[in-house]
């Protein structure tokens, strides 16, 4: 478990130095020692959980309430990045909302944060008994997906989500 913590504590630091400028490289060959880590912000927190406890009850637009006006949604499997509380909810949300009406998330250890960004492990599980986008039709097979989650949140809402797990398994557990 410590592995992960550690990874997303890295990924998080890489996420928060994209929004920044580059700073110039030391050119010894000591590297200066890495900057701790900071503790979760407990209302960037409480926004996560309250936005998984939406998911939990299957209401997508509880859900997307806590996403700003202009949020950006990434997701591994659901196409390109959506733009916009409503984008995000059709295309996103309630696809799998309505693919597994059963879902669970939960997240798995303590989230990792840093500035306004929080990372977290997770676990989504459920039965697809519900169509996918596009028409692909349920299969009844059970889901059980883990993931990472990559998240910004200003001013009590989420301006960007990404989720990133693997596909494959995915789709070797819905019989594609």
């Amino acid at each position: 478990m410590h592995r992960h913590v550690v990874f997303l504590a890295i990924a998080l630091s890489m996420l928060t130095a994209c929004k920044q400028h580059a700073e110039t490289v030391p050119t010894s060959s000591t590297a200066p020692a890495p900057k701790p880590v900071a503790p979760p912000t407990p209302a960037g927190v409480q926004v996560i959980k309250g936005y998984m406890a939406a998911w939990n009850s299957h209401d997508s637009w509880s859900a997307g309430n806590y996403f700003a006006d202009d949020v950006l949604y990434v997701d591994t499997t659901m196409g390109p990045p959506q733009r916009g509380r409503e984008a995000a909810v059709e295309s996103v949300v309630k696809v799998f909302m309505n693919a597994v009406p059963d879902n669970k998330w939960e997240m798995r250890g303590e989230p990792v944060a840093a500035g306004d960004g929080i990372a977290f492990e997770w676990t989504l599980s459920g039965k697809n008994t519900g169509s996918w986008a596009f028409g692909v039709a349920a299969t009844n097979q059970k889901l059980n997906l883990q993931g990472v989650s990559f998240v910004r949140v200003k001013d009590g809402k989420i301006v960007y989500i990404g989720n990133y797990y693997d596909g494959l398994t995915m789709n070797k557990q819905m019989g594609w």
